[in-house]
């Protein structure tokens, strides 16, 4: 490589856990020339699907936003002028200057969070800062995070775990598009004898790969487990060591499941009540038995989050959690039991506040009964996100000021937003990506576009002028990364450190 082009390491900025890609970033006086996949990642091994492959795209796009801009007009009026940073910062100081602090509320899409090392900052900014703190995993992973955490665990055991040591794999509600790096590892553990059973509302392309393909009615998943369940118990196919040292509430759960029946659960499911037997008794003796969770989209429905609950009982009634090749497989925003970065969100020096419950109904009550005077919209299309968008639309009449900080200009902003400002991409920050397994640097491998600004610096430059005080006590960024960073050891007991520097061939 020549001065003027060279060839860096980074990570895929989509949020396609448990996906995730390493990136063979090609650049020539400052503009991206190639991005590959990189074959010396330990996760993708070279893959990069064709999102990752468009993301070449991004950088120097023409509808990229390169200046903060300020609407002309009333809301709905698609009228914008040039603003200074300058300007914008100081209408967002004097509007928040204006309110208590509970009465400002950020909202963040993933869009802003393409990075793990933001997402600390962001919270920290938040908490010390005493603004309404939301996270938008609600509507996505978290509706069945939320009920493994209630009942089971959230921890998974890897891929390569499942190739070593799995005798049967559940995907239930998973799909190989969206988990395109498990995909080897699963075929490669049916080639050594796994047996594979595919459980979901539709055929795709992982039933494929199975042995069994189970098709059960969209939103039954929570009485497809709860009868298996009832089998386990009732056939005596239960674990009790270590229902008796593991679990608690055994002797409640088991005379709950009496009515959950096969035959109950088959006018529900669409399963016959033999083959769920069958499964049952599957799961119970081929084992180790690893289960393998979509993401989200058998959790998107009122009772959702109920689906992950029954789930989470299957493990732990048959001593499957804590060993090789069982538990929870590969899944979104799934981690393994191991040191991750350090937590610096300070939320035990959150203020006293009327704080707003993490839940969208509330979030929109609040914003209808202006309870919420200055709301930042980063890295969000809020009003493409949610059911209802009329009424979530109209809820946002008695907001005084809407801060919309992105890279192109989208619905929501074109309709609510009096403020944008244009926001850096992956390629122009210096930041992390983690995985189940590994921690990623992601080095800055452009300049940013225009005046776009990274959201690390507007929160540092809002947190000063606020006087949020101790909110970057970090001399820099690199300083900042290695915090996040520190409980990491190498096996000589070194902390780890981030080196800056450009790599080139």
């Amino acid at each position: 490589m020549t001065a003027s082009r060279r060839q860096l390491k980074t990570m895929c900025p989509m949020n396609c856990h448990p996906t995730q890609c390493g990136m063979l970033v090609e650049v020539e006086y400052e503009r991206i020339t190639s991005i590959k996949g990189d074959p010396e990642n330990p996760d993708s091994r070279g893959f990069l699907c064709v999102r990752g492959q468009a993301t070449r795209e991004i950088p120097q796009n023409p509808r990229r936003l390169r200046s903060p801009l300020r609407r002309v007009g009333m809301r709905g009026e698609d009228r914008w002028e040039p603003i200074s940073w300058e300007d914008a910062y100081a209408l967002i100081i004097e509007r928040i200057q204006q309110t208590r602090r509970d009465r400002v509320g950020i909202w963040a899409g993933h869009g802003a969070l393409a990075t793990a090392s933001i997402r600390p900052l962001f919270m920290r900014f938040r908490y010390l800062g005493g603004f309404q703190v939301w996270n938008p995993a609600m509507i996505c992973w978290a509706l069945g995070a939320y009920g493994l955490a209630l009942t089971g665990v959230l921890e998974a055991n890897t891929k390569e775990d499942m190739v070593a040591h799995s005798r049967t794999i559940l995907l239930w509600g998973a799909n190989l598009t969206s988990q395109p790096t498990t995909a080897p590892h699963l075929i490669a553990a049916r080639k050594q004898g796994a047996h594979i059973i595919h459980i979901d509302c539709r055929r795709n392309e992982a039933s494929r790969h199975a042995n069994e393909v189970y098709i059960i009615r969209p939103g039954s998943d929570a009485a497809l487990a709860l009868a298996l369940a009832h089998v386990l118990v009732q056939e005596g196919l239960t674990d009790a060591d270590f229902i008796q040292a593991h679990t608690l509430g055994f002797e409640a759960f088991a005379n709950h499941l009496t009515s959950f029946t096969p035959e109950w659960a088959e006018s529900i499911t669409g399963i016959a009540a033999e083959r769920i037997r069958s499964l049952a008794r599957c799961y119970a003796t081929q084992a180790p038995a690893m289960i393998v969770l979509g993401g989200s989209s058998m959790f998107k429905h009122q009772a959702g989050w109920e689906a992950s609950r029954a789930i989470a009982c299957l493990p732990a009634l048959t001593g499957q959690l804590g060993c090789a090749g069982g538990g929870f497989g590969p899944r979104h925003r799934a981690f393994v039991h191991a040191d991750g970065q350090a937590d610096v969100q300070a939320i035990a020096q959150r203020p006293p506040g009327n704080y707003i419950p993490n839940h969208m109904a509330s979030i929109a009550e609040a914003l209808t009964a202006g309870r919420i005077d200055v709301f930042f919209l980063l890295g969000s299309n809020i009003l493409s996100s949610f059911s209802d968008t009329r009424t979530l639309e109209k809820s946002f009449e008695r907001v005084r000021l809407v801060v919309a900080y992105d890279i192109f200009m989208n619905e929501t902003m074109r309709r609510i937003a009096d403020l944008i400002l244009p926001g850096t991409i992956w390629l122009e920050e210096l930041g992390l990506k983690d995985t189940a397994s590994h921690i990623y640097l992601m080095e800055r491998a452009l300049q940013p576009e225009g005046e776009a600004r990274p959201l690390m610096r507007i929160l540092r430059d809002l947190a000063e002028q606020l006087v949020i005080s101790d909110f970057f006590p970090w001399q820099d960024e690199e300083e900042y990364l290695n915090t996040l960073l520190a409980p990491q050891r190498t096996h000589e007991g070194r902390s780890l450190t981030v080196d800056t520097n450009w790599r080139s061939d």
